[in-house]
């Protein structure tokens, strides 16, 4: 067995030392971003869309309500309505990409404040819910609201919901219905 000698075990405690050093710098920079990444997770906004409804029996809108439940505020909030139109009683194919069509909400809101709402009015054709009450045509409403985040972020929440007529028992017209669809439901 040899014995190291002294001048080589110094060499070896210097770039264990150095290793470890470098070590607990790469551990404090990644615990430095894992804090600012959760305290911007919990601090930003989240915006969250309501129900899609309809105001009365033979509705002339649809309004869609968005929900600020971050802690900070959230800014530019713009609404967004689609429709897509498919035969009775089908649904939308698994590889929809879900696009714009353009139909921005009439108005937007420059700052929505934690725990504030805005409710979107959109412009809707009678004749559209008749073609559904009618079984001519299945029709879905999805779409989007926008918004930056106080970090500057950009961010989604999408919704997809299906309108179903509620017929009564005697074949008389009682509402409107939207089903939640399983797709296109996520907040960015």
């Amino acid at each position: 067995m040899t014995i190291p000698r002294p001048e080589k075990t110094g060499l070896w405690v210097s770039l264990f030392s150095a290793f470890i050093a470098l070590c607990a710098l790469f551990v404090s920079i990644f615990v430095a971003w894992n804090i600012r990444d959760n305290s911007q997770r919990q601090l930003r906004a989240y915006v969250a869309v309501g129900e899609p409804h309809f105001g009365t029996r033979d509705p002339v809108s649809v309004q869609i309500s968005g929900e600020n439940n971050g802690q900070t505020p959230a800014r530019r909030v713009t609404a967004h309505l689609n429709r897509k139109w498919v035969p009775y009683g089908q649904k939308l194919p698994k590889d929809f990409s879900y696009p714009d069509f353009g139909e921005v909400g009439p108005s937007s809101v420059a700052v929505l404040g934690p725990g504030k709402s805005k409710t979107f009015t959109f412009p809707f054709d009678p004749k559209e819910i008749e073609q559904v009450r009618n079984k001519e045509t299945t029709l879905f409403l999805y779409g989007h609201i926008d918004y930056i985040d106080v970090f500057g972020e950009p961010r989604t929440s999408q919704f997809n919901y299906q309108y179903v007529p509620i017929i009564g028992d005697d074949g008389k017209d009682r509402g409107h219905s939207l089903l939640m669809q399983p797709d296109h439901n996520d907040a960015k």
